[in-house]
């Protein structure tokens, strides 16, 4: 409903949170998957809390870049040059992540796909977006089929 989701946005913004989490335990992560469809959800928060996870235990991480139909090789190529620049400023080196590269869906949708193969989805908001995406993801009605936890990186807006 209009009223919740506006409840929640209200909230993230005053409450000033940075990250939403639905918890498991870090014992039981093997795999970790990142959606990127922007370059902005490359940031210095998605990279500290990779390496945070992969320093404590051994974690396969791949990142997931959806790009749209008529985006170019050239998008690709600038996304995995911003993954390996900001993800090696904090010591996630190349060879401890693979990238994939899908065709764009809808955001409930990639992330079913995505939560279906791993055991922590890591959602980045990208910031030049308002923040519906977000509150879409968290109240739409296929959001309770979600098999995986998901860390949702917020920005200060």
């Amino acid at each position: 409903s209009d009223t919740m989701e506006s409840q929640l946005k209200q909230f993230i913004d005053e409450a000033e949170l940075q990250f939403v989490l639905t918890l498991k335990p870090l014992s039981e992560l093997n795999q970790i998957a990142i959606p990127i469809f922007h370059v902005s959800q490359i940031n210095r928060k998605l990279s500290t809390i990779l390496y945070t996870l992969q320093t404590n235990k051994s974690i396969k991480i791949s990142v997931y870049l959806f790009l749209k139909n008529d985006e170019d090789t050239s998008s690709e190529e600038s996304l995995k040059r911003a993954i390996e620049k900001q993800f090696g400023l904090v010591g996630v080196a190349i060879h401890n992540y693979k990238t994939i590269v899908k065709e764009k869906t809808s955001s409930i949708e990639l992330i079913q796909n995505i939560s279906e193969k791993t055991d922590l989805v890591v959602w980045s908001e990208p910031s030049d977006l308002q923040r519906d995406l977000l509150v879409n993801i968290i109240l739409e009605k296929e959001s309770v089929k979600l098999t995986t936890p998901t860390l949702m990186i917020l920005n200060k807006e």
